[in-house]
């Protein structure tokens, strides 16, 4: 009798009628979720790529803010003054901000892995040609540890000595 009811019950509920969708639904949403994110991270290193841009054409119309002379003169009492020079360091703060911006958005796109974000962008010379506005930025001394996050200012800090 127990034979019986083992097949009858086997036969009402075939497990692999079951076990199949399951699994098809399952990797099926695995594989759009590794796509998603896949298009995702192209989506905003193509983001990237466009700031990047616009901070090098911001550089060729103003070629004294990736002039190391120019940056190694920076002073925020220099930005402050009112003499006809001020106006190259205010825009100079402004274009060292927007490189530091791209630089702390870069870093965290690839969760501070110092290999692939040096193979994207070569952020070392860049940090150190902008490192006298990264320590004394123009508005007080602790602009740049509030506005980005630790692990970046880490990392700026370490690439500057």
């Amino acid at each position: 009798m127990s034979d019986t009811v083992a097949v009858a019950v086997s036969e009402a509920f075939d497990w692999y009628k079951l076990i199949s969708p399951v699994v098809s639904v399952l990797v099926s949403t695995l594989i759009t979720y590794l796509f998603f994110r896949k298009k995702r991270s192209d989506d905003y290193l193509s983001y990237l790529d466009k700031q990047l841009d616009e901070i090098l054409k911001i550089a060729i119309s103003y070629p004294h803010c990736e002039f190391t002379d120019f940056c190694d003169t920076w002073s925020r009492d220099k930005a402050k003054s009112n003499d006809d020079d001020a106006i190259k360091y205010l825009q100079y703060n402004i274009y060292a901000n927007l490189v530091f911006n791209y630089i702390s958005r870069l870093s965290a796109h690839y969760n501070y892995n110092e290999d692939k974000i040096l193979k994207h962008t070569d952020i070392k010379d860049w940090i150190r040609i902008h490192k006298k506005v990264w320590k004394q930025p123009l508005n007080g001394d602790n602009e740049n540890i509030d506005t980005y996050d630790r692990k970046f200012v880490e990392l700026v800090n370490r690439y500057i000595g």
